[in-house]
Order: structure tokens, then sequence, then C-alpha cells
């Protein structure tokens, strides 16, 4: 698993700024996505933990491109990886935004040299079902080719 909620200060200003010099390793849409964040919380009066969003959503974002750009590295041509991603949302300055990880993901693994040969929606697993009350809005397989 990545991603963490308890960043410092300090951590919160390098991630942002690590955005900044990563730009040209994560897709527009992230960046979008992150800057749209941003913009929203810092234009409102948001507690800490919202303040941080912008800044933990790239520290995921740009540690899941190293993992993706490592599953390319590993695979063996024409091999197969899947990755369980999870759809999620925030409150932003007030507004619900959409956070559509596989989506993005899925842009990211492309960058990283894999292919996207096919989606399975967790929904249509049945045993999934026991686990429904802690789940997100929904989520995907992302089965990645090299």
């Amino acid at each position: 698993m990545i991603g963490n909620r308890e960043i410092t200060e300090r951590q919160r200003r390098a991630y942002l700024d690590e955005l900044s010099a990563k730009r040209h390793v994560l897709p527009l849409a992230v960046i979008s996505l992150i800057q749209k964040i941003d913009a929203l919380n810092r234009d409102h009066d948001v507690g800490f933990r919202r303040k941080n969003v912008s800044a933990l959503l790239t520290k995921y974002f740009i540690d899941m491109c190293q993992v993706l750009h490592e599953v390319h590295r590993l695979l063996k041509p024409r091999g197969s990886a899947y990755v369980v991603i999870g759809s999620n949302h925030t409150v932003a300055g007030g507004e619900k935004v959409a956070i559509d990880t596989p989506q993005l993901m899925a842009e990211i693994a492309s960058k990283a040299g894999l292919e996207v040969t096919s989606t399975i929606s967790m929904e249509m697993l049945v045993s999934r079902d026991i686990f429904r009350n802690n789940a997100g809005s929904s989520e995907v397989i992302l089965r990645l080719r090299r």
C-alpha cells in the first residue's frame, strides 16, 4: 500500500515543490487535479488535513509512477501485471472533487510504457460484498501488459 495521511508543513511544501520538479513524469490530468484541489483549499479556510490533500496526492501519484516504472522494468515482454485501484473523492474549498484514480493510474501506466489491456470492475465479484462498508465508490482491477 502506498499513501499516508500525516505530514508536516515542511513535507507538504516539499511534496508540492516536487510536483513542479516532476511535471514531465506525471500526466496532465494528474497535475491538473492536484492543482485544482490545492487552489480550492488555499482559497478557503480549511483545516490542516484538507490543506494537506494536494501534497499527499502528489506523493501518492509520484510513488505510484515509480512503482509502475519498476513493474515495466521487471515484466518480461508481453508479461502482465494486475493492480487493484479504487476511486475516491475529497471536499476541497467546500466543493466535492472526484478522484478517478483508475483512469489516472491508467494514464500513468501508459507513460511508464505499459498497456492497459482490460479493466475489471470489482463490483462484479460477489465475494467482495463483505467489504462493501469500507469500500470507496468503486474499485477496478487494471490489467497491465509490457
